[in-house]
């Protein structure tokens, strides 16, 4: 596979890390346990652990010791009707770049 077929793949797991979190918060109206994400998107917790630390980073999400909680920014970054274009995460330090993927 090419490496922007795994980079997109990448992408959209991101994504529905994302939505997996504000889903499950919305339904239980507490924070999410990272075992309950990794479980719900098919990725290892030190995976799901990672991509949470980026997301709390640009303030998609709030990390607490119960689990994890989306912000207001994190659902609005979800709410953005860009069609097939690509959104751009930038973490605050300005070293790293990830992409989420519609």
């Amino acid at each position: 596979m090419s490496t922007g077929g795994q980079s997109r793949r990448m992408a959209l797991r991101k994504r529905r890390l994302l939505e997996a979190l504000v889903a499950a918060y919305d339904r239980q109206q507490r924070p999410v346990r990272v075992a309950d994400l990794a479980a719900e998107v098919g990725a290892t917790p030190s995976a799901v652990r990672a991509c949470l630390a980026a997301f709390e980073a640009c303030e998609l999400i709030v990390l607490e010791d119960r689990g994890a909680r989306p912000t207001v920014t994190g659902r609005e970054l979800l709410e953005l009707e860009v069609g097939d274009a690509a959104l751009l995460v930038v973490d605050p330090e300005g070293e790293t770049r990830e992409r989420l993927e519609d």
